[in-house]
């Protein structure tokens, strides 16, 4: 009897055992595809500080792990990110590329939050009316619908679809300030023009903070608040400055000379 005991046992610690090392990741493609996670989040994270170079390199080589791992579903993000990335740096023979790829792998994978992007994207590439259409018929939310009609310079509707609702993510606040922001330049509507400037403060956006008061300086103008407008060019000019970017800089001190 204690022979039968001792039996069961060791069987059920070795069945145990076997169990837990069957669960446990094993092979080589789990530090390839965890390699793979961590560099697509440094891409994610360099993108949103606007470091666009490194953020490009980062994507380009977790693309090139998903592919070793044939995980199709990894190279599709990737080539939609590089898309944006190339797009953002206006390479854009590259960015072309990669959105013919994106475009093919998900005639094969027919993954439908992806269409929104792919349209979006095109749309934003050739200035193509239609693909914007394309994106707004596809969008998953109202931010990336009022996002397709701001790109169809279908303003008031794009408000519309905003103004019940608030961003959950960093991205959706940078689509909602986007949306903001054309409207107020359209409407000459200074309270949604800060309200881009408070979201594009609160996620760092430079290229945003200055844009949004560049519109704020052209309807004060607009509105006889001279003053008021070369504060607001002042402001853009250092913000200008301090990125760098030369064409925003001429533009804006053009602006102040004009005042």
């Amino acid at each position: 009897m204690k022979k039968n005991s001792l039996i069961f046992i060791i069987t059920i610690a070795f069945i145990f055992i076997l169990s837990a090392c069957a669960s446990r990741p094993t092979g080589p493609d789990t530090p390839i595809e965890t390699k793979a996670e961590r560099l697509e989040k440094r891409a994610q994270a360099d993108t949103l500080k606007r470091d666009y170079s490194s953020a490009t390199k980062s994507a380009s080589g977790s693309l090139r792990l998903f592919a070793l791992l044939d995980d199709q579903q990894g190279q599709l993000r990737l080539h939609l990110n590089l898309t944006r990335l190339y797009l953002l740096q206006n390479q854009r023979d590259k960015a072309q590329r990669h959105l013919a790829k994106a475009k093919s792998l998900n005639q094969e994978l027919n993954v439908a939050e992806k269409k929104y992007q792919i349209h979006l994207l095109s749309g934003k590439l050739n200035n193509n009316r239609v693909e914007f259409e394309q994106a707004r018929d596809t969008a998953n939310t109202s931010i990336e619908q009022a996002v397709a009609e701001t790109y169809l310079q279908n303003h008031v509707q794009a408000h519309q679809l905003i103004s019940t609702i608030q961003p959950a993510s960093p991205a959706e606040e940078d689509d909602y300030a986007f949306v903001q922001l054309h409207y107020a330049r359209f409407a000459d509507d200074s309270d949604s023009a800060k309200s881009a400037l408070i979201l594009y403060k609160k996620n760092e956006n430079t290229v945003g903070i200055s844009d949004s008061l560049y519109i704020l300086a052209i309807i004060a103008k607009k509105q006889g608040r001279n003053v008021q407008a070369q504060q607001y060019l002042q402001r853009a000019l250092e913000v200008n400055v301090a990125m760098g970017d030369k064409k925003r800089i001429e533009a804006t001190l053009k602006a102040l000379e004009s005042q």
